[in-house]
């Protein structure tokens, strides 16, 4: 086999578009399994499924919001044991904290009103759970 006939044998072409030429929906669109889409990343191409969720303020703020649940012992982690990290969760927390200052003004309603109420509910939850280990 020669260079040219080595490289058309090394890849495949798939139309993955939902229409056709004519601009009519391709019958099989809807059965086609769920594909990788590409970013760029430090200039590095990379796969990401097409079911990860966008990057958005609203994600950054529930990941930060989990992880300071998990310091805080509400979410046991995957071996099913509960964890408790107070500095870990008052980190997560003042993280939110300066979030929320240094984006205001360029948040939506929503993003505003998830923020507020996140911290919110992690500043009590962080009071409770450190008075319950203070020593009487």
């Amino acid at each position: 086999m020669d260079d040219q006939n080595e490289r058309d044998a090394s890849f495949k072409v798939s139309d993955r578009r939902k229409f056709n030429e004519g601009g009519d929906l391709r019958p099989d669109a809807d059965q086609a399994p769920p594909e990788e889409t590409a970013t760029i990343q430090g200039g590095r191409e990379q796969a990401r499924p097409e079911a990860t969720p966008p990057a958005t303020l609203s994600m950054l703020v529930l990941s930060l919001a989990t992880n300071a649940s998990l310091s805080l012992g509400d979410v046991p982690t995957e071996d099913g044991k509960v964890h408790l990290d107070l500095p870990g969760a008052k980190y997560m927390i003042d993280l939110l904290l300066v979030l929320q200052e240094k984006t205001r003004g360029n948040q939506t309603p929503d993003e505003e009103r998830l923020l507020r109420d996140v911290l919110t509910q992690l500043q009590l939850r962080f009071v409770d759970v450190s008075q319950k280990q203070r020593p009487k």
